[in-house]
């Protein structure tokens, strides 16, 4: 699936076709926006074998989604580092996200996360807390979503193919 926004690309590099390959749009210094998706909660599984193929399910059809719209996986791919097995839950920083996504920036985070809840493969709760009697702290709760209505492109559950490693003889050696 190519993504539409970036137009067709030619095969040989030519400076002066610039404006002919990257429409006007894509340089405008806006960042792109998605139209939001209903989305239903990812229901969460109690032993931890299902839980890690319910995840592996899930990233499969959020990253096609993602894929799909020609966006940025950089966020959603440390998910699985902050993710609460028991709950199906998220709740990492966005400087926590930043650092582990290659120490881009907070900003950067943010729109990707709600870009993601646009697209339907997150929802996003917010609330707060008191550590200790202290301030109040404003937390973030990511849970594991998927849209509502799906594209019919999008697969459920990666293909089961059997690769042959054996080399051109049939020796595994």
């Amino acid at each position: 699936m190519a993504a539409p926004h970036l137009g067709a690309i030619p095969d040989t590099f030519d400076p002066q076709r610039r404006s002919e390959v990257v429409p006007d749009a894509a340089r405008s210094g806006k960042h792109r926006t998605f139209d939001v998706q209903p989305s239903r909660n990812w229901l969460w599984p109690t032993t931890r074998p299902e839980q890690r193929k319910a995840f592996r399910a899930w990233q499969f059809i959020a990253n096609q989604i993602i894929d799909d719209a020609g966006y940025s996986f950089q966020t959603i791919s440390t998910f699985e580092q902050f993710l609460f097995w028991k709950k199906g839950e998220i709740y990492a920083t966005d400087e926590q996200f930043a650092e582990a996504a290659g120490r881009c920036s907070t900003r950067k985070v943010r729109r990707q996360i709600a870009a993601y809840r646009n697209m339907g493969v997150i929802s996003v709760g917010l609330g707060w807390r008191r550590p200790n009697g202290g301030n109040f702290k404003r937390t973030r709760t990511i849970r594991l979503a998927v849209p509502a209505v799906f594209d019919p492109r999008i697969g459920i559950e990666p293909s089961d193919f059997d690769a042959d490693n054996s080399g051109p003889d049939g020796d595994c050696e």
